[in-house]
């Protein structure tokens, strides 16, 4: 499939050159959560097939957004992951979450929903005088989901999967109770109030977490997001 250019001087147009076509933000949005396999990237994204997931990839590599490498032994796989040029565009999927989050409600019949995606647009969306200075990592569980948000001191990371390093505080929780919490409907310490969420870790980093996923952080729906901290 022959690529599509606006063919304009304009640096709109010449990113949206690279970044506009149908999916493409979806795969930054996926790689911003870590490496990913071709056959991850697959089944993260229902609805996209394998051609025009490999043409993509292969626009996005070209344009120095990813690259292709090979995980060391035992592992071996080949994976896809952002390079520091691409993680400019995830300002650009962080922006449109942000406006976005005004238009979900609950999750339709025919809607995927995955943990990893809500947890994206939760780290985020932490402002930065919650995170300032804080090194931390949280495990997060959703019903069988696992993921991790690792706070670097000047901003939160969602990853997916366990945490790499024994983390400094488990949460435990459910679907319905993490959409409320990752869209600021809620706040952690209401949910551990309401028995919706368990809690394990130092008192100290419990404490952190309730001012970090609180309920007046995060924008609603039907309200203009704040400034937030930029940390993929």
């Amino acid at each position: 499939m022959a690529h599509r250019s606006y063919g304009q001087f304009c640096a709109a147009a010449r990113a949206l050159d690279v970044v506009g076509e149908r999916w493409t933000l979806l795969v930054v949005r996926e790689l911003l959560l870590g490496p990913r396999r071709f056959t991850d990237l697959l089944a993260a994204l229902p609805g996209l097939g394998p051609s025009l997931l490999a043409s993509r990839l292969k626009q996005l590599e070209g344009a120095g957004v990813i690259r292709r490498e090979q995980l060391p032994p035992p592992a071996g796989s080949w994976v896809y992951q952002i390079t520091e040029a691409g993680l400019g565009v995830g300002l650009v999927v962080k922006a449109l979450a942000d406006w976005g989050v005004r238009l979900l409600d609950t999750p339709g019949p025919d809607e995927a929903v995955r943990a990893e995606w809500l947890a994206l647009h939760l780290a985020v969306s932490a402002p930065a005088e919650a995170v300032a200075g804080a090194r931390e990592t949280y495990q997060v569980h959703i019903d069988d989901d696992v993921l991790h948000i690792v706070l670097t001191g000047t901003g939160a990371q969602a990853r997916s999967g366990p945490a790499p390093v024994p983390p400094d505080l488990v949460i435990r929780t459910g679907q319905a109770a993490f959409i409320e919490l990752s869209l600021g409907r809620t706040g952690l310490t209401a949910l551990v109030a309401a028995h919706r969420a368990r809690v394990t870790g130092d008192q100290g980093s419990i404490a952190r977490a309730a001012r970090l996923f609180s309920c007046t952080n995060l924008p609603k729906p039907g309200t203009d997001p704040g400034p937030a901290a930029a940390d993929f």
